[in-house]
């Protein structure tokens, strides 16, 4: 998945995206809006915010604070439900049943080059039981203006939903929905985390 054109300002804050779980609605109140394609960039607009958001059901969202090796630089590079903020990203919770990761491009260390954002069942759950996940650009203020349908999980328990990473002075955003049969430990373990028993 290489790239193409269309890059974010180096600085400010990333446009949001929201992860939901539901059918597709083509004529919804999204109709009309781009589909981001997966695995493909997608621009940017300066001031706005990076935002996964999970509504509803047992999915947890966190991010991960990566190096060009994909490795964090120890726990505070994990972002998740027991350590909400860190580096320039946070997570919000709204009522309980809405999660989201809100990113500052500004305030992100400067040996990160790419903030993955995932989602997590708890127990034995997988996405596959769950539905699709709808990825949603979303812009500091207004409407989401794109979005992505995540509908091939099967036994999936983990999701992949989208990074926000630097290539040369610019940032872009790309929806990526690869999903895992493991928990989110095992997740963050892949990246350096070391996780308690």
């Amino acid at each position: 998945m290489t790239p193409a054109d269309g890059a974010l300002p180096a600085a400010g804050v990333v446009p949001a995206v929201a992860a939901s779980r539901g059918r597709r609605r083509p004529d919804g109140p999204l109709a009309g809006r781009r589909i981001l394609v997966l695995g493909g960039p997608h621009p940017a607009v300066a001031r706005a915010r990076e935002q996964i958001t999970s509504l509803g059901g047992s999915a947890a969202v966190a991010a991960f604070l990566l190096d060009e090796y994909d490795r964090v630089r120890g726990a505070e590079d994990f972002v998740f439900y027991n350590q909400p903020a860190g580096g320039g990203v946070e997570l919000g919770i709204d009522g309980g049943a809405e999660q989201s990761i809100r990113i500052d491009l500004a305030d992100l260390p400067g040996r990160c080059v790419r903030v993955r954002v995932v989602a997590a069942l708890s127990g034995d759950a997988t996405f596959g039981a769950v539905g699709p996940v709808q990825v949603q650009a979303v812009p500091r203020v207004g409407q989401p203006f794109a979005r992505a349908t995540l509908d091939a999980a099967t036994t999936e328990r983990t999701m992949l939903l989208a990074d926000v990473y630097r290539r040369g002075a610019s940032w872009r955003l790309r929806v990526v929905g690869q999903g895992y049969g493991h928990g989110l430990a095992w997740l963050a373990t892949t990246y350096g985390v070391r996780v308690d028993d």
